[in-house]
């Protein structure tokens, strides 16, 4: 589930990818998720993907570290295989990095997110 990328399917409407950061949580089954929006509706974001990291970047993209979302995997899988949500291609285990990375240094994410967070990738 890790590196998953999906959208919700919305007619009429833009949805925002989501990316998936961790592994199921141990204890309480979820997987913590951030999206991504356009850089100038979050300007001060500390982490910006650009044109490249992923088949989904098209210019320059702010991950949303204020707005993180836990879901349990299996209703993530239910929420594909019903046509709900859209998958892309997996982000790559450098995009996870460089997201988990921008988390640990985000002042915009709540602290009690941390505990979902993986480990700090070393350099």
């Amino acid at each position: 589930m890790r590196g998953a990328a999906i959208k919700l399917r919305a007619d009429g409407i833009e949805t925002h990818l989501f990316i998936i950061v961790s592994d199921p949580h141990p204890q309480e089954n979820v997987v913590l998720a951030f999206n991504l929006t356009d850089l100038v509706n979050y300007p001060n974001c500390c982490c910006v993907l650009n044109q490249g990291e992923h088949e989904y970047i098209r210019f320059p993209t702010a991950v949303r570290f204020f707005a993180p979302k836990l879901w349990n995997p299996e209703t993530i899988t239910e929420k594909i295989n019903d046509g709900t949500f859209e998958r892309f291609a997996d982000a790559s285990e450098e995009l996870i990095n460089k997201i988990v990375s921008g988390a640990y240094q985000s002042e915009d994410l709540d602290r009690r997110f941390l505990k979902y967070l993986p480990p700090l990738p070393q350099s």
